[in-house]
């Protein structure tokens, strides 16, 4: 078992994804706006001045930058998924941009926190938690690893505190 096909699980990885994503998608709309005023600037120029050539030039370049920074987003997740036909069927590279998301780090942090569960039953949850581990679907959907030789005193709680295909609620 390569344990590197398993930092797309991670909560930490998943919190830099969610970073990424967010910045790209600020960028998406900030440096189109950005080139859309440059090129409003570059059209009154060439307005006052129509001897200038270059400006159509600019014009065409910041066009066509606007349009492929405003599309970057939503290619990044059709580039990833070529990816994910490579290595082990179990892993998909795409999984990790697509559960970048701030729904599924509440849910990696609820179910990590053993939220739902008060005092000696959080105890217990927490316990299990550690010794064990989670995977996640490319729907953040959660399912617990049962690492049997690591809870051999909590097997009698096991069905409680894992979760199993389906999506851990508060």
């Amino acid at each position: 078992m390569n344990y590197l096909f398993f930092i797309c699980d991670t909560l930490g990885f998943l919190r830099i994804m969610y970073f990424v994503k967010t910045i790209l998608s600020i960028l998406g709309f900030v440096i189109p706006f950005i080139l859309i005023v440059f090129t409003t600037i570059d059209i009154y120029k060439g307005i006052i001045n129509p001897d200038n050539k270059d400006i159509v030039k600019k014009i065409g370049f910041r066009v066509g930058a606007a349009v492929i920074v405003f599309i970057i987003p939503m290619i990044i997740p059709g580039v990833l998924s070529l990816f994910d036909f490579v290595g082990s069927s179990d892993y998909k590279v795409s999984k990790c941009y697509v559960n970048g998301t701030s729904e599924c780090l509440d849910t990696i942090t609820s179910y990590l926190n053993c939220e739902g569960f008060d005092g000696n039953e959080k105890k217990e949850c927490k316990e299990y938690r550690t010794c064990n581990s989670y995977t996640l679907d490319d729907t953040c959907h959660l399912t617990t690893i049962i690492n049997s030789n690591n809870c051999s005193n909590l097997d009698d709680v096991s069905y409680k505190y894992s979760v199993n295909n389906y999506k851990y609620e508060k």
